[in-house]
Parts: C-alpha cells; sequence; structure tokens
C-alpha cells in the first residue's frame, strides 16, 4: 500500500500510545480511509441525469470485474445498442436485445447473461419508478428535506441486482464525491461520514477478524454493526473503519505485514490465526457479496 511504511507506523503508534484499543483502531482505520481512499474519488461536483443512471449500472456491473472493465461497460453496451442514451436504449432493445450485445465477443462481463438480464431490469425500474432519472432516489421531497441514508439505500437495494455492499458504496460515493445531502447531515447528525456504513467484503472480514473486532465466518452485517459499535465508542465516523479495506493490501492471506502495519500492537493476529485459516480455505479473496 502506497505510503505504509515503518515511518508511518511509527507516528501512528505515537499518536495512539495514551488511546484505548477501541480509539486505536478508530484513529488509524479512519486516518488510512481518509488519507487514501477518499482523495481518490475526485473533487464533488453535479450530475446530469444520464450521469447518475450510468453510475447506478457501474455499481451494479462492478461485482466480479475490475473498476476499470466496470467504467468502460456502459460506454461499450451503448455503442452495440446504436444509442446515445442509457435507458431509452435498454428499454429499447429488451432484454433479448441486451443479452446480445453483452454475449457478443468480446464478451462485456464475465457473468454476461446475468448481467444482461440485472442491466435490463435495473433500467426498466429507474424508467418505471424513478421517471428514468436516478437523481429521484436521493431528491428533496416537497418542503426541501432529503431522504435519509436509511431511506436512500432501501430504495437503492430494492433495486434489481443491488446488494447490500454495493448499496453502501454507491451511497458513500454520492455523499464524498457528489456531495448530496441526506436527512442526518441536513439536520447536523454529525456531518456527511457519520451516516455511512462500510462496505464489507472478504479483505474487510479478514482485517476484521484478525484485529478481533468479528469472530470468524461472521456475516457482512455482523461487519456493519461493528464499525457503528467502535463509531459510537469513538466518536469516529464508522465507514472510515473501510480503511480496513486498503490495510488488507498489506495484511495478506498467508504473508502478513505485520512489521509495518500501524495496529500491529492491538492485532489478535496469532491467536486468531487457528479460526482465520478454515475461513480462508473457503472464502479466499472472494467477494462474500454480490
Amino acid at each position: 500500500m502506497s505510503g505504509m511504511d515503518r515511518f508511518y507506523k511509527t507516528a501512528m503508534q505515537e499518536f495512539t500510545k495514551d488511546m484505548s484499543r477501541e480509539e486505536t483502531i478508530a484513529f488509524v482505520l479512519n486516518d488510512i480511509f481518509l488519507r487514501w481512499m477518499v482523495p481518490s474519488v475526485g473533487p464533488r461536483r453535479d450530475m446530469s441525469r444520464e450521469e447518475s443512471n450510468r453510475l447506478i449500472l457501474f455499481a451494479m456491473v462492478s461485482r466480479g470485474i475490475t473498476a476499470e472493465r466496470a467504467s468502460t461497460f456502459c460506454e461499450l453496451l451503448l455503442l452495440r445498442l446504436e444509442s446515445d442514451y442509457l435507458i431509452p436504449g435498454v428499454v429499447k432493445a429488451g432484454q433479448d436485445g441486451v443479452a446480445r450485445a453483452v454475449t457478443s465477443k468480446p464478451i462485456l462481463h464475465r457473468f454476461a447473461n446475468t448481467i444482461s438480464k440485472s442491466t435490463y431490469l435495473v433500467c426498466k425500474e429507474l424508467e418505471e419508478r424513478y421517471d428514468s432519472d436516478a437523481r429521484n432516489i436521493w431528491k428533496r421531497d416537497d418542503n426541501g428535506v432529503p431522504p435519509t441514508s436509511v431511506e436512500i439505500k432501501r430504495r437503492i437495494r430494492d433495486l434489481h441486482g443491488l446488494g447490500l455492499k454495493t448499496t453502501n458504496f454507491l451511497l458513500r460515493l454520492l455523499v464524498l464525491h457528489y456531495g448530496i445531502q441526506v436527512g442526518e447531515n441536513a439536520e447536523g447528525y454529525g456531518g456527511g461520514l457519520h451516516c455511512l456504513d462500510v462496505a464489507p467484503d472478504a479483505l474487510m472480514l479478514r482485517v476484521f477478524t484478525r484485529l478481533g473486532l468479528v469472530p470468524a465466518g461472521a456475516e457482512p452485517q455482523q461487519v456493519i454493526e461493528a464499525a457503528r459499535y467502535i463509531s459510537r465508542r469513538t466518536d469516529q465516523p464508522a465507514v472510515g473503519l473501510e480503511g480496513g479495506w486498503e490495510l488488507a493490501h498489506l495484511c495478506t492471506v498467508t504473508s502478513p505485514g505485520c512489521g509495518l502495519c500501524p495496529l500491529e500492537q492491538v492485532c489478535t493476529y496469532q491467536e486468531s490465526w487457528a479460526d482465520v485459516a478454515p475461513l480462508i480455505q473457503q472464502y479466499g479473496d472472494a467477494s462474500l457479496l454480490g
């Protein structure tokens, strides 16, 4: 991980020397999150109707492929459908037409059949429920009050093919990158970060298990609840514990870089290894969530 060296470890240990174990974990993971993960999303800016629709589809198709491939999926799909706009092009082509476009060589996605169906269904749902404009998912009501994060996540998860991890990732992107307001931060509920949850996957689970925050084999919701618990105990944003995802690139499955880890002093890795090993054999580094 870029910048994760002995100097950073020493600095973090100095900063946290008088903190409790929970405070140390929250402080370090939030620092990693803000230092290496938030800047990567770029400046805040408004989005158009078309961009909002493509963002939803990007989040849906990002399962199982790289972010680079996911970011080009819409453009390549529309070229094959000979359309400039996502929802009209997909709905006009129909499910069979979308399937032909996605599965034609070179195929656009490793899960071509599933993604073809999901692409058509999510576009149809956006057309019928949100007037072909995904921005209506987080639109303010007639009194100018934005929906809460809970309501926005419910609406996103109600769309076909969007799971828990994808929903939390998408809300984080909307708040941090595009600066949308949700009911909590509009009412002063701890600012934008405090309304966000982590997006749990196998990397997060590995780090949380080794830190002793969740038991081996924990469900994704347990990872979310653990982050919320630490947040309540330390007043650090729960989403900041997603710094564990970045830390997992140092804390690898078989050769963790403990010598460079800024949380080595509070890690239960050695004691928990017997519990983690069966989990690794079962899941490897694959995502636990669709």
